[in-house]
C-alpha cells in the first residue's frame, strides 16, 4: 500500500474504517469509529511488514494468515517467517485490548514514520474589544474566561472613552461597532452610571451627554470629575443587520508528528527452555513475548500519564488538600473537602476551556492519592480490576469520574482531566505506528556467537503531542 497523506480527520477515519471492513473478526465492536479506524491501520501495519520480511504480496500474507499457516518466502524453499499471529496481529489487538490509555487521551494509529494529526481551534477573525484577529477564544480575558459576547451584538468591552485623573470631567471616544441600537447604551465611572434615552441623550445622576448612534461618536461631562484610576467603560448593543460584525473563524489545524523507537529485548538459554517446558509445560519464547508486551505497554502508559502530569502542572486548573483535618473539623467533612477540590479542578478546567466538554472525566492517581480517594463517598472500586504491569483502571467517583492508579505518577498527585467525544477537541495524541517483534536469533557472547543462548526483540514506533493542556488540572495533597 503506497503512503497515503491524510488532508482531513474525515478523510482519515474514511480510510481506516473501509479497512476494518477486512479485520472484523479482530477489531471489538464497543471501539468508538475513531479507534476502529486506528487498529485497522495498525494491524494492516503489521499485515505489511510480514509481507516485506518474507518478501511476499500482503495479500498472500492475509490469506496465510486467515488460513492459520505460516508464509512461504518467495524463493522455492520452505523457510518460513514466525508465526503471524503471536508475533505481530496478537501484539497489534493484546496492546488495544489492555492500554488504558485509550480511555483518557484520543490515539490514532499513523500508516507513516511522519503523519498528519488534526484538531480544531476556534479563533477570532476579526476585532472586537481587547480581541485582535488570530486570538484562540479560551482564556482570553483578565478572569482566565472564555469571552462569552464575541458572536452576539452585546460590547461590554469596547476600548474605554478615558481614565481620570481626579481633575478631568470631560471624556469621549468613537465605539467600535455600530450603528448603536437606540435606549441600549451605558456609560460608567466607578459608582456613576449613565444610560442613554433613545434619542441620543445620556443621562444620569452626576453625568450627562451625547451618543451618535451612526457614527458611535460618545461625549460625556461628569459633575465631579472621575479619581485617578477610575477607568470610563460604555456598554452597549449594536445592530448587525445594518453594520458590521465580529468574526469566529474555526480554524483546522493540520500538523505533522514523527515517530520515535523503543527497544526491548530478552534472552534465555537452550537449558533453560527445556526445563521450562519440561516443568511447567510453557513456551519461553511465547512467555518472553508477553513479557516485553507488558513492559511495552507499562513504558506508553508512564510516558502519557506523566506528560499529562506535566500538562496539569502547568494549568491554571489546580487545588489542594491537606491530609491533616482543620481543628474542628470531623474526618467525614475533610473526606468531603477532598471531593470539593476535586469538582473545583473539573470547574476550573470548564472555566479555562470556555465550555463544558462532553466526553470521559477521569482522575489519574498516585499511591497514596488513591489511597485518599478511595477512602470518599461515592467511590465504587472494580470487582474485576483491568489493567497491566504499570496502571489500571480501579473504579469511579460519583459516577462522574473514572480513576486510573500509575504508581509512576507522583504519591500526592490527582491529574484531573477529560477526553473529548470530539476528535478534533483532542488534548493529548497517542500515535502508534508499528509494532514488531523480531524472531529467535542466536546471541553474541564475549564477542562469539552462542548457538545455545537466544535472543528476541519487540520494538515500537509511536509518537505523542500535547495539543491543548487546558484539558487537564491538578489536586496535590499535602502534609
Amino acid at each position: 500500500m503506497a503512503h497515503i497523506s491524510f488532508e482531513s480527520h474525515e478523510e482519515y477515519r474514511e480510510f481506516g474504517l473501509e479497512l476494518a471492513k477486512d479485520y472484523s473478526d479482530y477489531i471489538p465492536e464497543h471501539l468508538s469509529p475513531d479507534d476502529k479506524a486506528s487498529m485497522a491501520i495498525l494491524i494492516n501495519n503489521a499485515f505489511e511488514q510480514v509481507a516485506r520480511t518474507a518478501k511476499v504480496p500482503r495479500e498472500k500474507v492475509v490469506e496465510s494468515f486467515m488460513k492459520g499457516s505460516s508464509v512461504i518466502c518467495e524463493s522455492n524453499t520452505t523457510a518460513d517467517i514466525p508465526a503471524f499471529d503471536l508475533n505481530y496481529l496478537g501484539m497489534v489487538t493484546y496492546v488495544y485490548q489492555n492500554l488504558s490509555a485509550f480511555e483518557v487521551v484520543h490515539v490514532r494509529g499513523l500508516n507513516a514514520p511522519e503523519g498528519n494529526i488534526f484538531y480544531r481551534k476556534p479563533i477570532m477573525d476579526g476585532t472586537k474589544g481587547y480581541l485582535t484577529p488570530g486570538t484562540e477564544l479560551a482564556a482570553t480575558n483578565t478572569n482566565s474566561k472564555y469571552h462569552p459576547y464575541v458572536a452576539a451584538d452585546l460590547v461590554v468591552d469596547d476600548p474605554s472613552l478615558g481614565e481620570g485623573d481626579g481633575t478631568n470631567k470631560n471624556f469621549g471616544g468613537k465605539l467600535q461597532y455600530k450603528p448603536v441600537i437606540p435606549g441600549t447604551m451605558t456609560v460608567v465611572a466607578g459608582t456613576v452610571v449613565g444610560s442613554d434615552d433613545g434619542a441620543g441623550n445620556i443621562k444620569g445622576d452626576g453625568v450627562s451627554g451625547t451618543v451618535n448612534y451612526a457614527t458611535g461618536e460618545v461625549s460625556v461631562s461628569f459633575s465631579t470629575a472621575p479619581a485617578a484610576g477610575t477607568v470610563v467603560k460604555a456598554t452597549y448593543r449594536y445592530d448587525q443587520e445594518n453594520g458590521g460584525y465580529a468574526e469566529i473563524k474555526f480554524k483546522y489545524e493540520k500538523e505533522k508528528v514523527k515517530v520515535i523507537s523503543r527497544k526491548i529485548g530478552a534472552s534465555w538459554t537452550s537449558e533453560f527452555e527445556e526445563d521450562v517446558q519440561t516443568y511447567f509445560g510453557i513456551s519461553i519464547e511465547s512467555d518472553m513475548v508477553s513479557a516485553m508486551s507488558q513492559q511495552a505497554i507499562f513504558e506508553t502508559e508512564a510516558k502519557i500519564h506523566l506528560e499529562l502530569y506535566a500538562l496539569a502542572q502547568a494549568s491554571g486548573a489546580k487545588a489542594t488538600w491537606s491530609v491533616t483535618p482543620p481543628n474542628g473539623v470531623s474526618d467525614k467533612d475533610h473526606m468531603f473537602m477532598l471531593k470539593k477540590a476535586i469538582n473545583q479542578v473539573d470547574a476550573a478546567i470548564a472555566k479555562q476551556l470556555g465550555y463544558i466538554p462532553v466526553g470521559n472525566r477521569f482522575l489519574i492517581c498516585g499511591t497514596d492519592a488513591l489511597a485518599h480517594v478511595g477512602d470518599l463517598d461515592g467511590f465504587e472500586g472494580n470487582a474485576n480490576v483491568q489493567g497491566n504491569v504499570g496502571s489500571a483502571k480501579v473504579g469511579t467517583l460519583n459516577k462522574k469520574y473514572s480513576i486510573y492508579f500509575n504508581p509512576t505518577l507522583p504519591d500526592n498527585a490527582i491529574v484531573v482531566g477529560v477526553k473529548p467525544a470530539d476528535p478534533l477537541l483532542m488534548g493529548f495524541g497517542y500515535f502508534p505506528y508499528r509494532f514488531e517483534i523480531s524472531p529467535s536469533v542466536p546471541e553474541v557472547v564475549n564477542g562469539k556467537i552462542d548457538p545455545f543462548t537466544k535472543k528476541k526483540a519487540l520494538r515500537s514506533r509511536e509518537a505523542f503531542k500535547a495539543v491543548n493542556p487546558r484539558l487537564y488540572g491538578l489536586v496535590t495533597i499535602t502534609g
